[in-house]
């Protein structure tokens, strides 16, 4: 009985995600900007849901009086950083910062519930669960951070390679 279930529960997760990459392969011609490399399957699936995101954090801040010296200084001056991060990488798929910011919340909180679900499924014990659950969400928070250092470093590197020594 319970091969049934965990075959039926295999089956119904590879049909969504089926339907999730045949509905995406069939609009990605017009979701790829053009010029640019193409964009990832997850980043199609994720960019959405991020970009939710973004535009909530966005009106939320834009409601507030925001002060230099005041209590949110330090989200002003990250929305900064990854501006800069962003055009320095050449925009890469067309974000901003906000759309930024979303994504690495969603991608933190889809690990958190993977590792969360996997950990509990083969059975350790609550302490190992929430401490690998907590370690992978902070991980997965800072990663798209790591990402965005890397494109920023490869675009660098183009770029210094295709300028002529004098």
């Amino acid at each position: 009985m319970e091969g049934l279930i965990y075959l039926t529960t295999g089956g119904s997760v590879f049909l969504l995600i089926w339907a999730i990459y045949d509905t995406l392969r069939e609009t990605s011609e017009y979701t790829d900007l053009p010029g640019e490399e193409k964009v990832p399957l997850h980043l199609r699936i994720l960019l959405p849901y991020a970009r939710m995101i973004g535009i909530s954090i966005a009106s939320s801040l834009g409601r507030r009086e925001i002060d230099e010296n005041k209590g949110i200084s330090f989200i002003v001056s990250f929305k900064k950083r990854i501006d800069r991060a962003i055009i320095a990488a050449g925009t890469p798929y067309g974000l901003n910062a906000y759309h930024f910011i979303g994504m690495m919340f969603i991608s933190s909180i889809i690990a958190m519930c993977l590792i969360f679900l996997f950990t509990i499924f083969i059975g350790w014990s609550l302490n190992v669960v929430f401490s690998l659950t907590i370690l992978f969400g902070m991980f997965f928070f800072v990663r798209p951070i790591l990402w965005l250092r890397d494109k920023v470093n490869r675009r660098g590197l183009s770029i210094k390679r295709h300028l002529p020594f004098s």
